[in-house]
């Protein structure tokens, strides 16, 4: 268990008060980040054969973070904004949960083959501090970058992801080549809510702008495809070692069939979209690098690399950018 102090960061004398609009600190109740991880692993390995090895992995973790006082998540303004108490989340994944097979084999002195398998479930939840009316409404003051009162919006994200991975490694004394393939695929899932539809926007006590959500929405994401194969060689030349790869890449998601309903601020939303495409990307990269021992006593190297990496794919990001439900206007 860990606790930190923010600096100027107090919990608010106004706390559930909807008739105040301005954040007045209580100095003496300092805010601090408490979180605790709980973590629980047990790892098997079995010599299945004389040149085979397996290997199992449980990892089973909850996760707290009480309150998150500095928002990074964009989801309620643009930026990093200091956060009162009651704008900062609740933020928790009651289960991450890991499972590992994997398995080594060297077929001859020269010849290694090796892979794994691997499930992941997890639930990352933001939900409002404990005692929140619903009466509160979120408040950014520009002229000081806090929010207070309440926050925007919450989420709800439960996640399921597999992974498989396999490789073929030949290795001489001064030559290795290895190829290998792997694929990432699984769904998502989320809610984002809220306890107030509006939020207001101050400059120094004066409103200049209200945002109006069509919350509750609930979208899906199906990635098919994070695949990946590649060849790599590596030689050393006297004081040189080259190193040559190349990668393919395709990335793959598509969305289920979905359904909005009905808002506070939307009664008659009623939106059905089919299943829809999302993308499907190739890519082929190259992997190229050098390392030189300039004088030949293994203490100095000058090293040079040119490589070519591609987007990691995420919910908000790749994986979600062509999700029906994401393009409409839901604020």
């Amino acid at each position: 268990i860990s606790s930190r102090q923010m600096a100027d960061q107090f919990y608010s004398k106004s706390f559930n008060n909807p008739a105040v609009w301005t954040y007045d600190p209580d100095l003496s109740r300092p805010v601090s980040n408490d979180s605790d991880v709980n973590d629980g692993r047990l790892r098997l390995t079995l010599q299945a054969a004389p040149k085979v090895k397996v290997g199992g992995l449980y990892v089973q973790q909850t996760a707290r973070n009480w309150p998150s006082i500095l928002d990074m998540t964009g989801t309620a303004a643009a930026g990093t904004n200091l956060l009162a108490y009651e704008s900062g989340p609740y933020h928790y994944f009651p289960v991450e949960r890991q499972v590992t097979a994997d398995m080594t084999s060297p077929l001859t002195n020269r010849l290694l083959i090796d892979g794994a398998v691997k499930s992941t479930y997890e639930r990352a939840i933001r939900d409002p501090v404990p005692g929140l009316s619903p009466a509160m409404v979120n408040v950014l003051d520009q002229a000081t970058g806090r929010q207070y009162r309440a926050r925007a919006s919450y989420i709800n994200r439960p996640s399921t992801v597999y992974f498989y991975r396999a490789s073929l490694s030949y290795i001489t004394g001064a030559h290795a080549f290895k190829v290998g393939l792997g694929d990432v695929f699984g769904q998502t899932n989320e809610r984002d809510w809220d306890l107030n539809p509006v939020s207001y926007r101050l400059n120094n006590g004066v409103p200049n702008q209200i945002t109006m959500r069509a919350f509750p929405i609930d979208f899906h994401v199906d990635v098919n495809h994070g695949f990946g194969a590649y060849v790599q060689d590596r030689w050393t030349i006297d004081r040189l070692t080259l190193n040559a790869g190349l990668r393919y890449d395709w990335f793959k998601n598509t969305f289920p069939a979905q359904t909005i309903g009905p808002a506070t601020l939307a009664p008659a939303r009623d939106f059905r979209f089919p299943d829809t495409e999302g993308l499907s990307l190739h890519d082929l990269n190259p992997k190229l690098s050098a390392a030189y021992d300039p004088w030949g006593d293994g203490r100095t190297a000058v090293k040079v690399s040119l490589n070519r990496y591609v987007e990691a794919y995420s919910v908000g990001g790749l994986a979600g950018s062509r999700n029906p439900i994401n393009r409409l206007a839901n604020s």
